[in-house]
């Protein structure tokens, strides 16, 4: 039988945190905040390859 504290609805445990951001970084990638996409799109034209496609 397990018991719980009042008002606790989840524990966490060791690396659950770490394994639902893979989780969902497998599945929407890795955030990227806009200004780093736009610092990123001025590199790419200086070095003349590819921008990083941005996903919405």
């Amino acid at each position: 039988m397990r018991f719980r504290m009042p008002d606790v609805d989840h524990i966490r445990l060791p690396g659950d945190e770490r394994a639902r951001r893979k989780i969902e970084r497998d599945k929407n990638g890795i955030p990227i905040p806009e200004q780093l996409f736009t610092k990123l799109d001025v590199l790419s034209d200086e070095l003349g390859i590819n921008q990083l496609e941005r996903k919405m």
